[in-house]
């Protein structure tokens, strides 16, 4: 069975461990003199070797091809030996390398390269070209229209040129990819394969048929049943949403099936409503949807407070903890709660949910409808 890791930090360090140990070795010796790796009990150090390392954490920035380019955190374990003022002492310390990497990233990692070992420094975050620890880009709302257009450029250039309908099937097409319409899970509005599997797919969307298919790498399955969806969009909206996803966190993917390589597919399901709530709080209405404040239940502003005022009615709070807001209600009475409890009873605002617009609860204020009232 092929091995898992938590992490690519964790693969990195596991996989690639001599080729990095080489590196640094050879860095501290050559090094020594202007590194400050001097103890207490070796003050000057006259002998230093590098005996283990650790990966702590890697920093990915963007490209355009395969290849990555990563910058790691390394602590490593050095070995010092020298004369302090009555003996020749040994010691250990710790100290911080930062590795640079270039490497290909398909089907596996090829090609690593260690570009350059320095000490560490803190490294400035530069959003335009550093990526998550998942290989996926970071994309904020102001550069949407960017994002769009390189993504139309690179796919289907004609569009810029003249307002059309997206022609998803060209889109598609010169992506390199495959759809296919598929009775998913609950909730699942798409699933990304990026290797080869036997699934079910539609046949005939009337009569909801089904045949096995043998599909490969670069195919995604759309559930054309999925009720959110049809409100907000359609299938189509769905495939070019999962196109997107492709083209953006391709890389992610694959990222996926080197840590894991039993893994054969991804599904998403809760993006899409994460994006449509983010949307609507900002004031974006959706057709037959609408957003209210999410159910929460009272809690104590502080629990000894409320210990204290129980215990001199007259009764015990403590169940290990103090009871429950809706336990102390039982245990004291409705009237008698109120009295004694009511200053120090607060009920958050619940968490914002879009739901449809016969549910009961009224609607949330958002920013774009205070902004208005004003």
């Amino acid at each position: 069975m092929a091995k898992r890791y938590d992490s690519f930090a964790a693969y990195l360090e596991d996989v690639y461990y001599n080729q990095i140990f080489g590196r640094l070795k050879s860095y501290v010796i050559t090094n020594k003199s202007r590194m400050d790796l001097s103890t207490y009990s070796v003050p000057d150090p006259a002998y230093v070797d590098l005996s283990d390392f650790h990966v702590m954490g890697v920093v990915f920035h963007e490209t355009d091809s395969d290849q990555i380019s990563f910058r790691a955190s390394v602590q490593a374990d050095i070995e010092l030996s020298g004369i302090n003022r009555r003996d020749y002492e040994n010691d250990s310390t710790e100290f911080w390398f930062a590795v640079s990497f270039t490497a290909v990233l398909h089907d596996g990692l090829h090609n690593l390269i260690i570009t350059g070992v320095s000490e560490y420094t803190k490294e400035r975050f530069q959003a335009e070209d550093s990526l998550t620890k998942y290989l996926v880009p970071y994309v904020y709302a102001k550069d949407l229209d960017l994002h769009a257009e390189k993504f139309l450029k690179k796919y289907c250039p004609r569009a810029l040129d003249e307002p059309i309908a997206l022609p998803i099937k060209e889109i598609i097409d010169a992506m390199g990819l495959k759809v296919f319409l598929a009775p998913l899970s609950d909730g699942i509005f798409g699933r990304t394969y990026f290797s080869n599997a036997n699934i079910n797919t539609y046949n005939n969307l009337v009569d909801r048929s089904v045949v096995q298919t043998n599909i490969g790498a670069g195919t995604i399955l759309v559930n054309p049943d999925v009720y959110f969806m049809r409100n907000i969009g359609s299938v189509n909206n769905t495939i070019i949403h999962e196109c997107v996803h492709r083209d953006k966190h391709y890389k992610f993917f694959e990222m996926q099936k080197l840590l894991n390589p039993e893994i054969t597919s991804i599904s998403w399901a809760s993006d899409i409503k994460e994006y449509a709530l983010q949307q609507a709080i900002s004031g974006k209405e959706w057709t037959g949807w609408k957003l209210v404040e999410g159910r929460s239940n009272r809690k104590y502003i502080n629990d000894t407070v409320v210990a204290d005022v129980v215990e001199h009615a007259g009764f015990d709070p403590y169940e290990r903890k103090v009871l429950g807001v809706t336990a102390m209600q039982k245990l004291l009475g409705k009237s008698r709660f109120d009295e004694l409890l009511s200053p120090y009873i607060e009920k958050p605002q619940g968490k914002p949910a879009l739901v449809p617009e016969s549910d009961k609860r009224p609607a949330m204020s958002t920013a774009a409808t205070d902004f208005n009232e004003n």
